[in-house]
């Protein structure tokens, strides 16, 4: 996959990848590229949305999920856990769930990869 991105990105061809269907989106989803994030969001929502079981080893569960949300909308962990009614442990907990779902190490790839497989708005 990353040989197909090397000689696509400098045309900015997606074409290809969309041709290749859903199957795509799972090696797409554990690449750390702008094109490969960019590729993704060619995809129409619905297949996106498909690929999520298969793009993620295990599936965020549904705390995670709401977890994510709270982050993409500039919550902080205190706030989330306010929120929530649980302990900032607790959320730290959960927010580590999601990164290491998500193959992710910060806040901003959390949110951008929960956004490019379509987990969040």
């Amino acid at each position: 996959m990353e040989r197909a991105l090397n000689l696509a990105e400098p045309e900015g061809s997606v074409r290809p990848f969309l041709d290749c269907g859903a199957a795509v989106l799972p090696l797409l989803s554990r690449l750390d590229r702008a094109y490969a994030r960019r590729l993704i969001e060619a995809f129409p929502a619905e297949l996106r949305q498909e690929a999520v079981s298969a793009a993620l080893p295990e599936g965020l569960t549904d705390r995670e999920t709401e977890v994510l949300r709270l982050m993409a909308r500039g919550m902080s962990y205190q706030d989330i856990a306010d929120h929530l009614v649980v302990s900032i442990n607790t959320v730290r907990h959960h927010v580590k769930g999601v990164y290491s779902k998500l193959g992710v190490d910060s806040r901003a790839r959390a949110i951008e990869q929960g956004r490019a497989l379509n987990l969040i708005g």
